[in-house]
């Protein structure tokens, strides 16, 4: 590494000057960067999309939880145009051809939701350290550097989460006609606003991140300047190369012939004018030059009325061990919160793909459904969902092992016989307990109990894989029975 070409003034900055330095370098760098970054994000946008377009929640979850995949090419290109190099579109895109052999799975596991997980690109990717080399060097950035990043980290959450979604929102309610923002968002399905928050996600990945990574990799760099002593090395580099100048003068009076030998003594008395005249000389010099008349003040709050703590001039270092510990716990509250989050995302999700396959449901004559009822019931009706003799069909299928097959018949078949009978209406997406709810309503008691013992054993078929005994079958078949084995009205 050679930081005569870095492109920066290398110094020591405290924490925020360096996070608004990053800031700063990611605008005035957005033309280095920003083609691959659009070509990357909306690709890889566009493909987990069309692997998941019935599941737009799931799509949104995935492309999210692939951030650092694309952090890992910006973080290329920040450290190539620190020390000068521009490099072009079709050079930056061809790193993902390396992309599986850098360490990309430990990167979107356990490192997911560190706030140190530029930190830990840089270190794997930037200084190729590996094994326990790796993790010195990460304990080492990370003691100095957790709290700042955990912040920042948050910091850009926030803005995300309370500043750019709302905004997007309210963009659209102000280019959109007078009432028809209004009119757009309450004929908007789940899926439509899923989709529509899968799309603002889009554009703030695109806008926000390269911001995020910047100033993370500022703080990198700010780190190892104050550990590694960039400016110190660069400052030292400078006057090794002012004292080569020097050089042919210094062998010029080596090599001249000793004529001072044949000379009287010189005169000790001069010595003391000439040692205080040098004296005087080199503090000038320390005093006048650049790289040694730095001066730094530093100050801290002190309670106004406690007389018996130190002076001014002795205020001890401060002791940062306890934020530390304190920003060590607030990842932990976010990551266990995280975690319970895609608990409930999954719960219904669950729900919700269960609700599309309640909504196949048909009556047992298709012919003679009313089709006003049918609309307002939001049910696509098929004429070849049910048999005719659907209990004999339910028993001839549970006989050949076909359980599921026969239990789904029952459980349609009694919720098509109540949406005849004007018992339930089902919506669109309508989950079992949905359904459930709706028959404890507005069914007779017997067949509400009924009912539910049907539901739960459904369930427990469909989504825990266990089959009920025989004898639970047959006593549901005889409910089916004197319930719901009618000829449809």
């Amino acid at each position: 590494m050679n930081l005569d070409q870095l492109s920066l003034a290398v110094r020591p900055r405290d924490t925020w000057t360096a996070v608004d330095l990053g800031l700063l370098l990611s605008r005035s760098w957005r033309g280095s960067y920003f083609a691959p970054w659009l070509i990357s994000v909306v690709t890889v946008w566009l493909v987990v999309n069309v692997l998941f377009w019935q599941y737009p929640i799931l799509a949104t979850l995935v492309f999210w939880w692939f951030k650092p995949a694309f952090d890992r090419l910006l973080l290329w290109v920040f450290s190539r145009v620190t020390f000068g190099v521009q490099p072009g579109t079709r050079e930056t895109l061809a790193t993902w051809r390396t992309y599986f052999r850098s360490p990309w799975f430990r990167a979107l596991t356990w490192q997911r939701l560190s706030p140190m997980r530029v930190v830990h690109l840089a270190v794997s990717e930037l200084e190729q350290s590996t094994g326990d080399k790796r993790k010195k060097r990460t304990n080492a950035l990370g003691a100095t550097l957790f709290s700042p990043l955990l912040l920042t980290t948050f910091a850009f959450f926030f803005v995300e989460l309370f500043v750019l979604l709302p905004s997007l929102f309210l963009f659209s309610h102000v280019m959109m006609p007078f009432g028809l923002a209004e009119h757009v968002f309450s004929v908007m399905n789940a899926d439509q606003a899923i989709q529509t928050l899968n799309l603002a996600q889009l554009l703030i990945v695109l806008f926000l991140e390269p911001y995020y990574v910047g100033a993370c990799f500022s703080l990198y760099l700010n780190t190892r300047t104050i550990l590694e002593g960039w400016d110190l090395r660069i400052t030292f580099k400078k006057l090794a190369a002012r004292l080569q100048q020097l050089t042919p003068l210094l062998l010029f009076v080596l090599l001249c012939p000793p004529g001072w030998s044949a000379q009287p003594e010189p005169d000790t008395a001069a010595e003391p004018t000439e040692l205080t005249q040098t004296r005087e000389e080199i503090q000038t010099l320390l005093d006048n030059h650049e790289d040694f008349n730095k001066q730094e003040t530093k100050g801290r709050w002190v309670y106004r009325f406690d007389h018996d703590g130190p002076e001014v001039g002795d205020i001890p270092p401060t002791n940062f061990s306890a934020l530390t510990g304190l920003g060590r716990f607030f990842v932990n509250l976010f990551i266990i919160l995280f975690i319970v989050l895609v608990i409930v995302a999954v719960i219904l999700f669950l729900r919700w793909s269960a609700g599309r396959r309640i909504a196949g449901v048909a009556t047992l004559k298709p012919e003679t459904v009313n089709p006003r009822e049918a609309a307002k019931s939001g049910l696509i009706i098929d004429p070849e969902s049910l048999p005719d003799q659907l209990l004999e069909a339910a028993q001839a299928a549970w006989r050949k092992g076909s359980h599921r097959i026969a239990l789904s018949y029952l459980f349609r078949g009694a919720i098509a016989r109540m949406m005849d009978a004007d018992l339930v209406a089902i919506e669109e997406y309508a989950t079992e307990g949905e359904v459930l709810a709706q028959v404890k309503k507005q069914a007779p008691q017997e067949m509400a109990e009924d009912f539910k013992k049907l539901t739960q054993t459904w369930i427990t078929l469909a989504y825990g894989h266990q089959v009920p005994d025989e004898a639970r079958f047959y006593a549901l078949c005889t409910a089916f029975r004197r319930h719901w084995h009618q000829e449809a009205k």
